[in-house]
């Protein structure tokens, strides 16, 4: 609440506070040098250019002094409704940040493209808008001064400062912008030419790739090549497998079929010897009276049956084996065991001779007929102790697995070691620490030890000669009896 008492030249200005105390009373004088170092304060704080304050308006002069506006006219009056103060702020704000983005904007290797991009887009948008703000206020304040024919100098010439500030202002705003353009470009120029290094960095990293594609299809197709040669290859091996075992097979059934003639050509001379062997015993008692001791005359019953004995004998006449290859019924074994072992038959003719001899032994007895016949035994005990129904106390195998070696029994009676399997007979070879240094298959200490010449053996075992079979005399002429093993 305020009072004001005026009384002639004494007129005093009382005004009561809320708080109810009086404040000091001055008169109109020292009232009037107070408010005119306000107003220049006011305008010196406002525009920090020492100037001078206008005069008050009348209308000012009604309104209580509490309430008062004590700014100058273009303070109070053009500046708000220009908003200079709020432009000013902004543009001096504004150039400071377009300064410092000027200055922050440089290339790191580690700064992104395109936030790099944005941020100068955005900082050219800003001053763009500033410089356009700035130039509005000019052309605002250039219309002011027109139409303010009754301005005062003094209001003029502040109007003018503030044109001059603006257009200083946008001056160096326009500057910014140009020098912020400039960079810009020269940016764009280096992002250009990083952007052809990448470019020319990824078509190289994808030359390369294309070309280690291409070596890897390359050695694709090279693989796939050599998979179908080693396939065919494959489907050649096979079918030259199958072939083989094919020919193997029908070898093998050929081979038991050649073993079964055989077995009967040897029946069939066993049998005939026999028939020659009784009229030889006989022909004492049967000689004609016209025989005359020193001629060799046939017997009665060849003469009188010459047809029958070469119809029973012709059958078995072929050519005599090598000297030095044994007969294809049995084998003899260099190494391994009796089925899928080393065999040979290049060997000498006394162990051949030897061999039958045996064969001939064991055929008299009824267990010797079919000694060539494979059992369970028969793989580890030989035909001798078998034929001769020896224990295998007294005569114990050589070996039940791997190598096969002749027994102890066939070792001390000097004798041929023979065990059959399903690949047929074979003659089992002395151990090793019992040959002789140096032995070899074709040596006959490579199977028997000691000599070859044993009690009831024939002459003529360490002879060259082969098997000899018994020949039979004629009135047709001699022919002999051989025992042909296939």
């Amino acid at each position: 609440m305020a009072s004001n008492i005026n009384s002639g030249s004494d007129q005093v200005e009382r005004r009561v506070t809320r708080s109810g105390q009086v404040p000091t009373v001055r008169n109109p004088s020292e009232n009037r040098r107070n408010r005119n170092s306000q107003v220049a304060a006011v305008a010196v704080a406002d525009e920090g250019e020492n100037e001078t304050p206008a005069p008050r308006s009348r209308a000012s002069r009604t309104v209580p002094r509490s309430q008062r506006d004590t700014r100058d006219a273009f303070t109070r009056i053009i500046a708000p409704a220009l908003q200079l103060d709020r432009y000013k702020v902004e543009l001096e704000s504004a150039g400071q940040e377009l300064m410092k983005e000027i200055k922050d904007l440089n290339f790191e290797e580690d700064y992104g493209v395109g936030g790099e991009v944005r941020n100068r887009e955005k900082g050219i948008g800003n001053g763009k808008k500033i410089l356009e703000a700035s130039r509005q206020a000019v052309t605002w304040i250039e219309s002011q001064i027109k139409s303010h024919n009754s301005m005062t100098e003094k209001r003029a010439e502040k109007m003018k400062k503030y044109q001059q500030f603006l257009s200083t202002l946008s001056v160096d705003v326009q500057i910014m912008l140009e020098r912020l353009l400039v960079e810009r470009q020269g940016h764009i120029i280096d992002l250009i030419r990083k952007n052809e290094e990448l470019l020319k960095q990824f078509k190289n990293e994808e030359n390369i790739e294309t070309e280690a594609i291409s070596n890897l299809r390359k050695q694709y197709e090279q693989s796939l090549y050599r998979n179908e040669e080693i396939s065919k290859q494959k489907g050649r091996v096979d079918g030259e497998l199958v072939q083989s075992r094919e020919e193997c097979q029908r070898l093998r059934l050929e081979k038991d079929v050649l073993f079964r003639e055989n077995e009967e050509l040897k029946n069939a001379a066993l049998v005939s010897e026999q028939v020659i062997q009784q009229p030889r015993e006989q022909l004492p008692a049967h000689q004609s009276p016209s025989h005359t001791p020193g001629i060799n005359q046939p017997p009665r019953f060849e003469e009188s049956n010459p047809t029958i004995l070469q119809a029973q004998f012709g059958r078995f006449r072929t050519k005599p084996p090598p000297a030095n290859v044994a007969p294809p019924s049995y084998k003899f074994l260099v190494s391994g065991g009796v089925e899928g072992g080393v065999t040979t038959m290049n060997v000498p003719p006394a162990l051949n001779q030897m061999m039958m001899d045996q064969i001939t032994e064991w055929l008299k007895s009824i267990k010797g007929t079919n000694w060539f016949q494979v059992t369970l035994v028969s793989r580890s005990r030989c035909v001798e102790v078998r034929v001769k129904n020896i224990s295998q106390a007294r005569a114990p195998s050589s070996s039940d697995d791997g190598d096969k070696f002749a027994c102890k029994h066939c070792r001390d009676r000097h004798l041929l070691c023979v065990l059959v399997g399903d690949d047929g007979p074979v003659i089992a070879p002395l151990p090793l620490e019992q040959r002789a240094e140096g032995s070899t298959p074709r040596a006959p200490d490579y199977y028997i030890s000691g000599h070859l010449h044993r009690s009831g053996s024939s002459p003529g075992l360490n002879s060259s000669v082969g098997i000899q079979p018994p020949s039979v005399q004629g009135q047709f002429g001699s022919f002999r009896l051989e025992k042909m093993v296939q």
